[in-house]
């Protein structure tokens, strides 16, 4: 087995082609478009405390439309999936300010 490895060309080296710069531009762009909603409250709110509940409450609802649209492109109940998402997202959040957030 190993003169069989030893016969064998040599591997080409990686190289970063196009479609790898397209894709991580892409993900980048992702990152920003689902995290910028979030943020937006604590643009445009004065109170922390008053801007921390909007921004959950965006998530909230980002969570349930993500969960509807995951449930009909997966073949789920749509409402089931996005309500199911929704309370992933409450409890998540119901920890976070039983943690003190």
């Amino acid at each position: 087995m190993r003169q069989r490895l030893v016969q064998l060309p040599e591997p080409e080296r990686p190289r970063l082609t196009k479609r790898d710069g397209l894709g991580a531009a892409g993900i980048c762009l992702l990152s920003f478009v689902s995290t910028f909603p979030i943020v937006i409250p604590f643009i445009l709110v004065g109170d922390a405390r008053l801007a921390l509940r909007i921004s959950n409450a965006v998530a909230i609802a980002m969570l349930f439309v993500c969960g509807y649209a995951f449930g009909r492109c997966a073949g789920f109940r749509p409402w089931a999936t996005g309500l199911l998402m929704v309370a992933i997202g409450a409890a998540l959040v119901g920890i976070a300010i039983a943690l003190g957030g």
